[in-house]
């Protein structure tokens, strides 16, 4: 038994002994100039935050990317601009697209610059604020999941709106949070904390559930723990009041209707689902149950909440639940994500988790709690392990769950031109012409050389379109007349999406669990397919060398 343990110990010695020769190493190959950067976590937090997005990144994403990207591009050409709907109208996020096609040009990755800037500020935010509390470990922890998070770094890399959304929210609360625990100059703290709040709320109306959140932590901290002074709470209230009245008063000076923006944004959803207040039309277990279903089933989020949910159910069940957990800062973002899934979930009826990405964020810090305990009981290298393992189950769901729909339009814009005009289904047809608009002003020329796959009328000339069904081969649809099969020349296929990783994973298992929700997005990718119409042919389209693309989705078009 004794010679057991002492071969344990002398392992150990050993592993020590390789880690400091390793680390001895390392200072010796390193430049003395680079070694006070190195030694920085914050500089490896950037670095995990830069490899993140230079692996995910693929450009903008589906829907609301182009508005923004349109509110911006009106700020270069008419100056001054308002916003003419919901989108247009989130200046915290706009203001900083539009500077980034002025300093680096236009394009994607020029719209994503200001998120990947939100993602490293609010990687390094979480890092700062929780060093004093929580540790050099804890802290380094937290940063790095703020800075390679599925939802608030990969998401939001493609041009999402909760990128500055999150960072202004972490922002208010932590200011509060050091406010309210024996800050100094705390009035001063409340009063800036008030202000990130209202920046947050000025990118999403679902940002509401901070003041809410806070007004009610004041409170606690003014009549409770005695820590914070009426007058400090009374600062954060008449500054968050303040604002909203400039911003009212903004809107009428400019538009005469000092609820311009709430108008403006009650009408975006059209009446769809998810758009109304409260649905209780529906029954009420349906209510109580779908905002559940909805955040366990969000690729984005699911597999870190349910990884976190899972650990800390562990450690409670072991009575092994570390005491930071009990502490004010853990208390503030825990009540606070609690405020913001009722609000959001329950009675704006917005019930996936990208609208309250800070239940979210409040898992990062106790994900980096938990992870921190576990650190004396195992060693480097197996702690590496375990941190990685975290990062990767994340990165999973990002990997998951990323669509792959901008392949298909960065595809035809490239290979379009004046001379060749490519002809598309409606969806891609529109993205396609979202990129070439970064480079090309003339509206007209863009429709000519991307166009809609339906019938196309020139001279009052009816052009044959054949839609390709990618699941039965080389089958010919008709439009209209009967294009004989000699007059089209089939040129290639072209694989644009490649299958995700995770989901060659689902595949080779022995037996997977088809969920409907998910079956669409675990289907082969389709390739698109070309073909050539003879300019000689009786039904002939009438521009010289048009090319047809048809991508996955086989359907009869019409004019």
């Amino acid at each position: 038994m004794t010679s057991g343990r002492a071969g344990d110990m002398t392992e150990k010695a050993k592993d020590q002994s390789d880690w400091a020769l390793l680390r001895a190493a390392f200072r010796t190959s390193v430049p003395v100039r680079l070694q006070p950067l190195l030694s920085r976590p914050e500089f490896w937090i950037l670095v995990a935050v830069f490899l993140t997005l230079l692996i995910f990144y693929d450009g903008i994403g589906r829907r609301d990317a182009e508005q923004y990207i349109r509110g911006a591009r009106a700020w270069l050409d008419q100056g001054l601009y308002l916003g003419q709907d919901h989108w247009e109208l989130r200046h915290p996020f706009v203001l900083p697209i539009a500077v980034s096609f002025k300093l680096f040009g236009l394009g994607n990755l020029q719209a994503t610059l200001p998120n990947f800037l939100y993602t490293a500020l609010l990687a390094l935010l979480s890092y700062r604020a929780a060093l004093p509390r929580f540790g050099q470990l804890t802290a380094f922890l937290f940063g790095l999941f703020a800075g390679t998070s599925a939802l608030t770094a990969i998401l939001a890399a493609e041009v999402r709106i909760f990128g500055p959304e999150i960072f202004f929210a972490a922002l208010g609360v932590w200011l509060f949070t050091k406010a309210s625990d024996g800050g100094e100059k705390p009035a001063r703290l409340m009063a800036f904390s008030a202000l990130a709040c209202f920046l947050s709320w000025l990118c999403r109306e679902s940002a509401a559930y901070l003041p809410m959140a806070i007004g009610l932590l004041s409170l606690v901290a003014v009549f409770w723990r005695k820590t914070l002074s009426f007058l400090s709470f009374a600062a954060f209230c008449l500054c968050y009041w303040a604002l909203l009245a400039a911003e009212a008063l903004s809107y009428f000076l400019l538009t005469g209707d000092p609820l311009y923006r709430y108008r403006t944004d009650l009408g975006h959803g059209g009446g769809g689902e998810g758009t109304g207040l409260m649905e209780i039309a529906k029954p009420p277990l349906e209510f109580l149950i779908k905002p559940l279903v909805g955040t366990l089933s969000a690729p984005s989020s699911a597999p870190f909440l349910v990884t976190v949910t899972g650990a800390l159910i562990v450690f409670a069940l072991r009575k092994r639940l570390p005491a930071a957990l009990k502490s004010w800062p853990v208390a503030v973002l825990a009540f606070t994500s609690f405020v913001a899934v009722i609000l959001n979930a329950f009675v704006f009826s917005l019930e996936d988790p990208y609208y309250y990405p800070f239940l979210q964020y409040t898992a990062m810090l106790v994900a980096a709690i938990l992870l921190a305990k576990l650190r004396p009981h195992l060693t480097g290298g197996a702690f590496a392990a375990v941190v990685g393992a975290v990062v990767l189950i994340d990165w999973a769901g990002a990997d998951f769950r990323k669509h792959g729909r901008y392949e298909d339009a960065r595809f035809v814009a490239e290979l379009s031109s004046p001379d060749r005009p490519v002809f598309t289904d409606p969806i891609p047809m529109i993205r396609a012409r979202w990129h070439l608009g970064y480079t090309m002003d003339d509206e007209a020329e863009i429709e000519h050389q991307v166009r809609w796959v339906g019938l196309v009328e020139e001279e009052g000339r009816q052009c044959d379109v054949v839609l390709v069904s990618l699941e039965t081969g080389l089958e010919l649809y008709e439009a209209q007349t009967t294009l004989s099969e000699p007059n089209l020349r089939f040129l290639e296929y072209y694989e644009v999406k490649p299958r995700r990783l995770t989901h060659r994973v689902i595949h080779a298992l022995p037996a997977w669990l088809p969920i409907p929700r998910y079956a669409r997005k675990l289907a082969e990718p389709q390739p698109m397919m070309a073909f050539h119409v003879d300019r000689g042919s009786r039904y002939a389209c009438p521009m010289k060398e048009a090319l047809y693309f048809h991508g996955p989705n086989v359907w009869r078009s019409s004019p």
